[in-house]
C-alpha cells in the first residue's frame, strides 16, 4: 500500500478493515476448497482471521459465502 493510504487508514481508524481485506482471498479459497474436496481448514483459518481483524466484515463474508454455497450445493453433495 502507498504511504498516503497507510496514513489515511491510521488517521481514520480503518486499519482493521484494511487488515481484514488481506484475508479475504484465503477465506474464499477455503470455501472453494471445501466445496471441491470437503476439507475446511483454510476456510476456518480465513474466517477466523477476518473475525479477529474486523467483525463487521465477517457478516458480509458469511452472507456472501452462504449465497455461493447455495449456488454450488450440488457440487458439495457430490464431494461427500
Amino acid at each position: 500500500m502507498s504511504g498516503l493510504i497507510v496514513n489515511y487508514n491510521f488517521y481514520m481508524g480503518d486499519i482493521g478493515i484494511s487488515f481484514s481485506l488481506i484475508f479475504l482471498p484465503l477465506a474464499f479459497t477455503g470455501l472453494f476448497h471445501w466445496i471441491s474436496t470437503g476439507k475446511y481448514k483454510m476456510l476456518t483459518l480465513g474466517i477466523s482471521l477476518i473475525c479477529l481483524s474486523h467483525v463487521l466484515n465477517v457478516i458480509f463474508v458469511i452472507v456472501t459465502m452462504i449465497i455461493f454455497t447455495l449456488i454450488n450445493i450440488q457440487k458439495l453433495s457430490k464431494a461427500k
